[in-house]
């Protein structure tokens, strides 16, 4: 396996990891006392900091490995964009 695509891996691997742990915490808030960290507005905050952070780099992520593929000789390669290309000419 090439270094940089065993990067990516772990990268998608890490925010994977991050984001189950931050929707463990927020079903533990649901449930939590009134007096703790995560229930007051600055763990609210803080917990949507965290996952604005999550969500910036899975998209960061998934446009490196757009990047990363092959030259399709000027076509952009997704199946989306070919299914929908009729419909913008």
């Amino acid at each position: 396996m090439k270094a940089g695509r065993s990067l990516k891996l772990g990268m998608a691997v890490f925010l994977l990891a991050l984001l189950a742990g931050l929707l463990a915490v927020a079903s533990w808030q649901a449930t939590a006392s009134g007096d703790t960290f995560l229930v007051s507005r600055g763990g609210r905050l803080a917990i949507k900091l965290l996952l604005v952070g999550v969500s910036l780099g899975a998209w960061f992520l998934t446009q490196s490995l757009i990047a990363s593929r092959a030259d399709l000789e000027g076509k952009i390669g997704d199946l989306l964009h070919d299914l929908t290309a009729p419909w913008n000419t």
